[in-house]
């Protein structure tokens, strides 16, 4: 009896203590989920007062980020411009700009032209720097006060920009030098500095450009209807092919040989560089040059005429072409790149 009456008292205890703990740990469980609460998706961007993402967006932007891991490419940065914020593009190849911003004097008394010369440029440079499919804009300066130059002008994505004091006017030599040192394996495209990158080059394949092709870019011109002056449209549908480039979109795997820098050791500007460019790319250099400036657009801001430029851009009294013997009737396809495909 007393044996019986032991078992009873300690069934007893067990079953108390065991109401205990399970009171406890059910109280303990509710009080631990409330800490742990986590507010959704949807609450958060309401408390955070950012907009709804939709379920495609949020779709896209795994996509995107999937994609990134593959190929090795850094975050976007965002970085605004006035309300807006603009992305660099997560599509197409970006590129690596190489210009030479100039700064104008006006003290010679050309001061009006200088002035107005400069906003053309500063127009390119801003619209550059804002396009998604640049990643950076690589200045050679003539001068080293003109880095400061640039940054007192407060750009939109400034960020992107990289300076380099080249000391001298530039020419094809020292932009494709610059490349061949600090851009391989990288897209690269050398412009001139009235010029912007315009629409097309998310369907940049770098792919295509990897295997010795080379882009040598006719330029468009605004229509008058977007506030800029009437420019010529020389890649538009009412003009021909006449052997006028701007811009050189290229991918190099290997420094540029001598053989190729040392022809090409002349400034831009000049009437016929394009075809001098051109020969050497394809004979020394072993590079397919094609012209796909229907896709590729990149837009020449230039409104102001000068009596004088016409000289200017001659080398020794004639085209650098014909000083050199590069012309259409000795080289033939060698100095020419029609409109193409990609």
């Amino acid at each position: 009896m007393i044996r019986s009456r032991r078992w009873f008292f300690l069934a007893s205890a067990f079953a108390l203590t065991l109401c205990y703990f399970m009171i406890r740990n059910n109280s303990s469980s509710l009080e631990l989920k409330q800490s742990l609460h986590v507010p959704t998706n949807e609450s958060l961007k309401r408390f955070l007062g950012e907009k709804k993402t939709s379920v495609k967006e949020e779709k896209k932007e795994t996509s995107l980020k999937e994609e990134k891991k593959e190929t090795g490419l850094k975050e976007e940065v965002l970085i605004p411009e006035n309300t807006e914020k603009i992305v660099v593009a997560p599509h197409g190849a970006r590129l690596n700009l190489i210009i030479q911003y100039p700064v104008f004097n006006g003290s010679d008394g050309t001061h009006e032209w200088a002035v107005q010369r400069q906003k053309e440029v500063t127009f390119c440079l801003q619209q550059n720097l804002l396009s998604p499919q640049v990643e950076r804009v690589h200045i050679l300066n003539q001068a080293e006060d003109h880095h400061s130059y640039v940054k007192s002008l407060n750009l939109t994505m400034a960020g992107k920009l990289v300076f380099q004091t080249l000391g001298w006017r530039i020419k094809y030599k020292d932009a494709f030098l610059y490349a061949s040192k600090n851009l391989i394996g990288k897209n690269g495209i050398i412009m001139n500095a009235d010029c912007y990158v315009d629409k097309g080059f998310e369907h940049l394949d770098e792919n295509i450009l990897g295997k010795k092709t080379m882009y040598s870019l006719t330029r468009h011109g605004k229509p008058t209807a977007d506030g800029l002056c009437s420019v010529p449209d020389m890649c538009g549908p009412n003009y021909r092919y006449i052997g006028s480039h701007d811009a050189w979109v290229f991918r190099l795997l290997a420094p540029l040989p001598d053989a190729v820098l040392n022809k090409i050791d002349y400034m831009p500007h000049l009437f016929g560089i394009e075809q001098v460019v051109m020969f050497y790319m394809r004979t020394s250099g072993g590079f397919k040059i094609k012209n796909p400036c229907k896709i590729l657009h990149i837009v020449h801001y230039h409104c102001l005429k000068v009596p004088q430029l016409g000289d200017y851009q001659f080398y020794e009294g004639q085209r650098i072409d014909h000083k050199l013997g590069l012309t259409l009737n000795k080289k033939g396809s060698l100095v020419w790149a029609p409109f193409s495909a990609l």
